[in-house]
């Protein structure tokens, strides 16, 4: 009997232990298909942000709804300027920084530039909040949400822009399967600032 009993326990855990296994191994299931569906819906995003479509060509209700709070399009010419001259950069976070550069000599330029920094990093990250908030469970972190979009910004980068490559190993495969760590010649140590050639 009691021998009958243990048998029965581990057969149950045996059970239980695989239900667990199947549940996470479907959770990361669903984990990894919101990242790609994240990855599919930041191109239109990262698109939209930088100027080269608009907001309704491709976008859900959802993103035209939270990116109609934002001002990218106000933004988005001084930016771009200020990107080509070397004086803002993106960060390996998703957002941008400003840099010495010969475009900002003086203190109202270099203040002008830190509040319209300041305003799209604001946008930036409560697109990445919202997006983060849209996937149930708390799945989705804002921070992957970030590295996603880094990605999707450095698989577009222009020539002269300044970026932070990611820490993230994976990531930086991800840079290698899409060629940005060839247009780099190889570089490609974790954390350390480009230049897109």
């Amino acid at each position: 009997m009691r021998k009958a009993m243990t048998g029965a326990l581990l057969v149950g855990l045996a059970l239980s232990a695989g239900c667990f296994g199947a549940f996470r191994q479907g959770a990361q299931s669903r984990t990894d298909q919101d990242i790609q569906r994240i990855g599919e819906e930041a191109e239109w995003v990262v698109d939209y942000m930088e100027g080269r479509v608009a907001v309704d060509s491709g976008l859900s209700e959802l993103h035209k709804r939270f990116l109609a709070e934002t001002d990218f399009d106000g933004r988005r010419q001084r930016i771009a300027q200020l990107k080509t001259q070397g004086c803002l950069a993106e960060n390996n976070k998703g957002r941008l920084e400003l840099r010495a550069c010969e475009g900002l000599s003086t203190a109202k330029d270099r203040n002008a530039a830190q509040q319209l920094l300041a305003e799209e990093n604001k946008d930036r990250k409560t697109v990445y909040k919202r997006i983060a908030e849209g996937y149930k469970e708390g799945r989705i972190s804002v921070s992957r949400v970030e590295r996603i979009y880094v990605l999707k910004r450095l698989s577009h980068a222009a020539p002269g822009q300044v970026f932070q490559l990611p820490r993230e190993e994976e990531d930086l495969e991800t840079l290698r399967a899409l060629g940005v760590i060839q247009r780099l010649g190889g570089q490609c140590a974790g954390e350390a600032w480009v230049i897109i050639p």
